[in-house]
């Protein structure tokens, strides 16, 4: 009898503890599913940084084209100089790309923008170190003080900068003139087509489209061609 108790006993205390580990386990299993829908029930924080950005590229770009004009002041005299001397020839593409980094800053729709801001960026490098080959007089040697004699020259309007005129130069040394005009032109194209979200097979579909459409059209307006009735032979009748 005893033996038939303490195997009860047993039995009991064994279902307790199992009913007491599910019952833990249905609680822990709720408490992880209402924290699954916090999260998911939670709205999604829009970031603003890119936004940001935009507002910053425009603000440069304001004072930028300001510059142009001459205007005196303290901001604008400083970033004029420091885009000149760096870019030289370029400076004058710095406000309208930053326009266009703007753009692209506030009309990116989550997608991925830092390419396109790279190569729109380069944009004014490479057009800087293509007008310095094509326009410099200075005479600039390789030396130690090549890269003081380009910041003076390129904010005196007379070089591509420390940063372009340096580009072009290399360039000019590694490809000959030619060869340096050749790439640098191509790669500022292909850096602003990029930065307009666009590829070469972009602009060859779009031409192929163009030209499609200009021949479907030029078939619709054709004027038909009229036909002329064939005259009637009348029969030849003899006089008597």
């Amino acid at each position: 009898m005893a033996s038939a108790q303490k195997k009860s006993n047993s039995r009991s205390g064994s279902s307790s503890q199992s009913g007491g580990r599910k019952s833990s386990g249905g609680r822990s299993g709720q408490g992880k599913r209402a924290q699954d829908k916090k999260v998911k029930s939670a709205p999604a924080k829009h970031p603003v940084h890119r936004e940001i950005g935009g507002v910053v590229c425009l603000l440069l770009a304001f004072f930028g084209a300001i510059g142009y004009f001459g205007m005196q002041a303290a901001f604008i005299d400083l970033f004029r100089g420091l885009l000149q001397g760096l870019f030289g020839y370029g400076y004058y593409l710095v406000p309208p790309i930053l326009l266009l980094m703007a753009y692209i800053l506030f009309f990116h729709r989550g997608r991925p923008v830092r390419l396109r801001l790279v190569c729109a960026l380069s944009v004014p490098v490479l057009t800087g170190s293509v007008l310095h080959l094509l326009l410099c007089r200075e005479e600039l040697a390789w030396g130690g003080e090549l890269l003081g004699r380009l910041w003076t020259t390129g904010q005196e309007g007379t070089s591509g900068g420390a940063v372009s005129g340096l580009i072009g130069m290399a360039f000019q040394f590694a490809f000959s003139k030619v060869g340096a005009l050749v790439l640098l032109i191509v790669a500022a194209a292909l850096g602003l087509l990029f930065a307009f979200n666009r590829t070469v097979m972009d602009l060859f579909r779009a031409a192929r489209e163009r030209r499609e459409s200009r021949t479907a059209y030029s078939q619709e307006e054709a004027p038909e061609e009229l036909t002329l009735p064939k005259p009637v032979m009348e029969p030849h009748v003899r006089a008597s």
